[in-house]
């Protein structure tokens, strides 16, 4: 949520099968609607290409010429993507396992939400700090660690809810994104910005 409202991007870090992606998908249907077509899970690996973030380009403006962009480049089929229009919140699975021209691809996410008001969420079960993620790592504001004592993994397995398929209730109110996105456009007040100073000093 403070994610969501501060709009910054984060990431749930944890071993597998702790319900990293089952919380973010939870809540990304709890604030976009629960149909899924407001958001996404793309599913990151060594083997994914950046075409999974930024689609491909349209075949049928590669053989013709006036389905061109206007500077003779050719558009991309974006639809289902994180630059689609529709898409208004983000969960990028199994970041830290994503391919080096994905992990770039990834980088320029946080402009475009910034841009958009998109929402922007990852999960990993490790992040090593390297050369290739030391830049993604400083764009991710709020990191939240699930560990084995947070979650009753017997309840997950034994969950109707789970056996179905279906994902967990979060036992919180989660804002709409109408919500988040009305405290995003809001202006601090004199009070407002005098406590934040005097915080800052």
């Amino acid at each position: 949520i403070t994610a969501a409202v501060s709009g910054q991007a984060a990431i749930f870090v944890g071993q597998p099968g702790w319900g990293k992606t089952d919380v973010a998908e939870a809540f990304a249907q709890k604030c976009v609607g629960g149909d899924g077509s407001a958001y996404g899970l793309y599913e990151l690996g060594p083997y994914s290409t950046p075409t999974n973030i930024i689609g491909i380009e349209d075949p049928a403006a590669i053989l013709d010429a006036s389905r061109r962009n206007p500077d003779g480049s050719i558009p991309r089929i974006i639809a289902g993507t994180p630059y689609d229009p529709r898409i208004k919140f983000i969960i990028m699975d199994e970041w830290s396992r994503a391919s080096g021209a994905v992990l770039e691809e990834t980088m320029k996410l946080y402009r475009l939400c910034k841009q958009t008001g998109k929402i922007l969420v990852g999960t990993a079960n490790f992040f090593a700090v390297d050369e290739r993620t030391v830049a993604l790592v400083d764009r991710i504001a709020l990191w939240h660690w699930l560990k084995p004592e947070m979650v009753s993994v017997n309840e997950l397995i034994d969950s109707a809810a789970h056996k179905n398929g279906c994902l967990p209730e979060l036992p919180i109110t989660v804002p709409t994104l109408t919500e988040i996105q009305e405290v995003r456009s809001m202006v601090p007040g004199e009070n407002a910005k005098r406590a934040i100073g005097q915080l800052l000093t």
